[in-house]
């Protein structure tokens, strides 16, 4: 039986590059976004079935997942990938920070909702989300509403994972570094270790077909971000000051 994929997020990037590899190995595969279906011709792959669907809007996410799964006859991954970012600064603008914990936080709430009914009545499936080490380290300067978002994405995932084995459901949360995407490009600070979205995908396609597990990657950042979370928090907020928030805002 052919294996299904729903993808939040997949018309750029990482989601994109998700999609046109699971359907290129034969999934059948669907992908959301908030752009009309005009907007996207031509931009993802033949075969690959889109809904115009903001993931901050829980009614139609609920709508086009139970749509795809009855197309496709099951429902075997869901990818949890939409977010967004914000400037860094020292005084976060909150209007638009609100904007970041709905897309973040509330979007992978809304696609796994409908995606976790669906996978108990079938007793089997897989739920991904995209964190960041950023959600690992405490006192990031200059991120707080960023990392506030993919930090709670890591404890949702972590408790998720324990509750949903029993209904035979995987949950996979990965939290890479630095990626070159169109999110990250405006960056005004410097990225280390920074991936190219085909060196990070594949890494991640790795993860996802181990299961159930946190993920953090590269190598040289999950050691850094295993070391913060080792030392005296006083320590570690001194380390991270030294970042001297790169950017003259606030």
């Amino acid at each position: 039986m052919t294996r299904s994929a729903f993808i939040t997020g997949g018309t750029s990037g990482i989601g994109l590059e998700f999609a046109t590899r699971y359907v290129n190995a034969g999934w059948k595969v669907a992908v959301c976004s908030f752009e009309s279906a005009a907007q996207v011709e031509g931009k993802i792959p033949a075969g690959v079935t889109y809904f115009s669907v903001d993931v901050t809007d829980a009614a139609k996410m609920a709508d086009s997942i139970r749509t795809f799964a009855a197309q496709a006859g099951s429902l075997d991954l869901v990818i949890a990938n939409a977010g967004i970012n914000h400037p860094k600064a020292k005084i976060p603008d909150f209007v638009h920070g609100n904007k970041v914990i709905n897309v973040n936080v509330n979007g992978v709430l809304n696609t796994f909702g409908p995606a976790i009914e669906i996978m108990v009545k079938q007793k089997s499936g897989q739920l991904v989300a995209l964190s960041s080490i950023a959600g690992t380290i405490g006192g990031l300067p200059g991120m707080s509403i960023y990392c506030a978002s993919k930090a709670a994405v890591l404890s949702l995932c972590d408790s998720l994972e324990v509750d949903l084995a029993q209904y035979g459901i995987k949950v996979t949360t990965l939290a890479p570094g630095f990626i070159d995407t169109p999110l990250t490009r405006g960056n005004d600070h410097p990225m280390p270790f920074r991936m190219t979205i085909d060196q990070a995908v594949t890494q991640m396609m790795k993860y996802i077909e181990r299961g159930s597990g946190r993920f953090l990657f590269p190598l040289p950042m999950k050691i850094i971000s295993t070391f913060l979370s080792l030392i005296p928090k006083s320590l570690a907020k001194t380390l991270l000051k030294s970042d001297a928030m790169k950017t003259g805002k606030h």
